[in-house]
């Protein structure tokens, strides 16, 4: 055994998981094939309130969810980040549809786009591309708070930017974000941050610092 952990390997089941990590798998969510539409600039992410969606998909999302709140209800807590290892895991997808989810059970829900070198879930969502997300807390919190857009067809509320920023781990450990999300998680039921890989930057253990839970995301069949 000691000589099969020193390769890396891809994981294929959820059994292979526990004997890496030792962390049991909460949810598996299906992968779901779109087809892309010429008009559009970049395909949006797969969602709960599409009805033409699969049910598995919509199933498995929906245990996500319960499982998840059980374990925030048992630790008080409200901020969820959601990580991978490495980009195109699907955290994003997951971080937008647990905010779904949220909102359909009545609950005030901010999503934040904290990917600073990234910055596309704004233009998933079909809003301007002027937004400053949060780069808006270089002109103080008042700002930030500004930025937040209400997102009446889902009821989420939502803050991500257009822009990659310059110094992303600065303003990720600066106080203005440590004053911010104190706000947001007395004003907000839930707060989602949709947090960069873990592999190269050190942005999600910053981040880490405001959660009160982690969720892994793992894709089946493409990381080691």
């Amino acid at each position: 055994a000691a000589s099969t952990l020193m390769h890396p390997w891809l994981l294929h089941k959820e059994e292979e998981l526990r004997q890496s990590i030792n962390l049991k798998c909460i949810a598996s969510i299906p992968n779901l094939k779109q087809k892309r539409r010429k008009k559009q600039r970049k395909q949006p992410l797969p969602s709960i309130l599409d009805r033409r969606i699969d049910p598995y998909f919509i199933e498995n999302m929906d245990s996500l969810y319960l499982r998840i709140m059980r374990e925030m209800n048992e630790r008080k807590g409200k901020t969820i980040l959601i990580t991978s290892t490495v980009s195109g895991e699907g955290k994003s997808l997951i971080s937008l549809n647990l905010a779904y989810e949220l909102a359909k059970n009545k609950r005030h829900v901010l999503l934040i786009d904290a990917d600073l070198r990234k910055q596309d879930l704004r233009e998933q969502l079909h809003l301007p591309t002027d937004g400053e997300g949060l780069e808006s807390l270089q002109d103080g919190v008042e700002a930030a708070v500004k930025s937040i857009n209400y997102l009446e067809d889902s009821g989420i509320y939502f803050l991500g930017g257009s822009h990659i920023s310059k110094d992303p781990s600065g303003l990720l450990s600066s106080k203005e974000m440590d004053t911010f999300m104190k706000y947001m998680k007395e004003y907000m039921d839930f707060v989602i941050i949709d947090a960069p890989p873990c592999e190269g930057f050190e942005d999600a253990l910053i981040l880490e610092n405001y959660a009160d839970g982690v969720l892994y995301i793992v894709k089946q069949d493409y990381v080691q």
